[in-house]
């Protein structure tokens, strides 16, 4: 069935929404595919996973969101079907409704936009300190639970067959000199998770990838925190350095120290916590998120994807010359 259709074909689980007014595909991902559906009632968005998405998956996100969307205003929480559910299954397919929000996403090249940001991420720690810590979801296991070499995501074994000899068309390197430079990272982070587990580092719930392109500008405001599909528990400080770093640069890769800085700066001053410890551990947290990112990548070109080798290549090393102390507060 085509992907409209059976999207079409989910209204019938929800009351009074069977005759949508209007249904536009917005966009979507290797995950799903989002519409906005209009209606006399008000505009909602459809999320329809893909085939390989469980709804054991998806139940166990909205589990872990469920208390950011009683106490956030900007998480949009999932409308019941008329069967009393949170999500429904539909041609071995699994869709979750909620309201729609309008909106654009940050500006990170404007202050007040950044600002924003710091000042939610703070307050979406604020809650997750106050949320007894949950199972870990096994679709999302924290960093330092996952297998690097196999998982749902990418093979390892997989990306080295898949850039044996092949022309990435990178002047700076060759696809042997990428796989060895993905191959050292690999061998390296055991002692540096085992490093960074000694610090006991507070964990808690967290949405996983807070970066621009999951939030919502409208209205001089941030709207909504969308797209919770990485959710799960894991080190505070990981979320952390993630989103000072997305928020500090304009090019997808380099950061301006002193935004990094800035970025902290407000998340501490709008209630968000950072250790000395945290703070000490960051950019090795922003590394490994990096090495899982060109991980992830790689496994999508396994699958089919076409990648921006430079930019890959760019992502990997985009820290190795970073300034010391780009996460320490000013001397």
């Amino acid at each position: 069935m085509p992907s409209d259709e059976l999207a079409r074909s989910f209204f019938a689980h929800w009351a009074g929404l069977r005759e949508a007014s209007e249904f536009v595909r917005l966009g979507g991902g290797e995950l799903k595919d989002v519409y906005r559906v209009d209606h006399e009632g008000g505009a909602y968005a459809l999320r329809v996973y893909t085939p390989d998405v469980s709804a054991d998956v998806v139940g166990s996100e909205l589990a872990l969101v469920s208390p950011f969307a009683e106490r956030l205003p900007e998480t949009p929480a999932p409308i019941s079907t008329a069967g009393g559910e949170s999500l429904a299954v539909e041609g071995g397919r699994v869709a979750v409704l909620t309201r729609f929000i309008e909106g654009r996403r940050p500006d990170r090249g404007q202050p007040a936009e950044r600002r924003a940001a710091a000042e939610l991420l703070a307050r979406v720690h604020e809650i997750a300190a106050g949320i007894a810590v949950p199972n870990p979801r096994a679709a999302v296991p924290a960093y330092a639970d996952l297998d690097l070499h196999e998982n749902r995501w990418w093979s390892w074994a997989g990306i080295e067959e898949y850039l044996s000899g092949r022309d990435i068309g990178l002047a700076v390197v060759d696809s042997a000199g990428l796989r060895q430079h993905v191959s050292d990272e690999l061998a390296a982070l055991p002692s540096t998770l085992a490093e960074l587990s000694s610090l006991d580092l507070p964990t808690m719930p967290i949405h996983g990838d807070f970066f621009p392109g999951n939030l919502l500008w409208h209205d001089g405001r941030i709207a909504g925190l969308i797209d919770w599909d990485e959710c799960g528990v894991d080190w505070r400080a990981l979320e952390v350095a993630n989103a000072a770093i997305e928020f500090s640069h304009s090019d997808g890769i380099h950061m301006d120290p002193e935004l990094v800085r800035g970025f902290l700066r407000d998340y501490v001053a709008a209630g968000g916590e950072i250790l000395d410890r945290e703070r000490a551990a960051m950019l090795r947290l922003r590394n490994m998120r990096l090495l899982w990112e060109t991980l992830y990548e790689l496994g999508r070109a396994c699958r089919g994807a076409t990648l921006d080798y430079a930019y890959l290549w760019g992502n990997l090393t985009s820290l190795e010359h970073a300034p010391d102390g780009v996460y320490l507060e000013d001397s």
